[in-house]
């Protein structure tokens, strides 16, 4: 992707960005608003990181086999929104609903305004994003 400026320094349009990689799969989010995105295989062992970054409120919304994988893109997706390091994905970083006809969730980061969130189950990925 080529973006050119004028001779005022605009690009001429306000586009936001977010990148995000997996083993052989790229996400790239586009958006007139601040937006993020985290994208990870599905068949990656995320039991190893329930207990770094689920609390027990989190566990309980969905008994989903993908829910810890949601939850962990979930939350990546928050980190990068955010913009800012030293968040704590279990202290600062909350799942509080998710709605799987809508393919939706409910985040907030350090307490927050609630965060809508939007997740993809697409070839064996699991994709969240937010904008």
């Amino acid at each position: 992707m080529e973006l050119r400026k004028s001779v005022s320094g605009s690009s001429g349009c306000a586009v936001h960005v977010a990148v995000s990689h997996c083993e052989d799969c790229i996400a790239v989010a586009f958006a007139d608003t601040p937006c993020a995105v985290d994208v990870e295989s599905a068949s990656r062992d995320f039991g190893r990181v329930v207990s770094r970054c689920m609390s027990a409120e989190e566990r309980i919304l969905s008994d989903d086999p993908l829910w810890p994988a949601i939850v962990w893109c979930a939350k990546e997706t928050l980190y990068k929104f955010a913009g800012r390091r030293e968040l704590d994905l279990l202290r600062d970083l909350r799942i509080e609903e998710a709605d799987f006809h809508s393919a939706s969730l409910v985040g907030r980061i350090c307490g927050g305004e609630a965060l809508r969130l939007h997740f993809l189950l697409l070839g064996g990925r699991v994709i969240v994003f937010l904008s």
